[in-house]
């Protein structure tokens, strides 16, 4: 079990997935629906429109299109651009064709010994063998 201090609120919480407390973020799940609700209505509003209408800053609508929880509308097309090639994107952080190049890249390095790439496995250690 690990503690934490939260970001926003600064109190103690019990760390599972979430990096703030309970509390705030249900706070930002009720930021993010008051965007969702927003942009629904008002599909062709740009960042600063949307920013400015629900008070959730633009940073923090940018953050939501970078987790892929927040598409970009019409009116914001070319203001979220691939983190590699720079193209305008509509979520996420990479372009289609980028994403498709970075997994052939991984396929390669992976396959470099002839066999055939099934994805990367990973496991966690249970802490008493980290111990020994």
């Amino acid at each position: 079990m690990e503690i934490r201090n939260c970001p926003r609120c600064r109190k103690v919480f019990r760390y599972i997935t979430s990096p703030v407390c309970p509390d705030c973020e249900k706070e930002e799940e009720m930021l993010f629906e008051t965007v969702v609700d927003y942009v629904r209505e008002n599909p062709d509003s740009n960042l600063a429109a949307v920013s400015l209408a629900t008070g959730v800053s633009a940073k923090k609508l940018l953050r939501y299109v970078r987790e892929g929880r927040l598409e970009i509308s019409k009116g914001m097309y070319g203001e979220v651009r691939c983190e590699k090639c720079g193209v305008p994107i509509k979520k996420g952080r990479y372009c289609d064709s980028c994403v498709i190049s970075v997994n052939r890249q991984v396929e390669e390095v992976f396959c470099a010994d002839g066999k055939k790439y099934d994805g990367v496995r990973m496991h966690v250690m249970d802490r008493i063998k980290r111990a020994r």
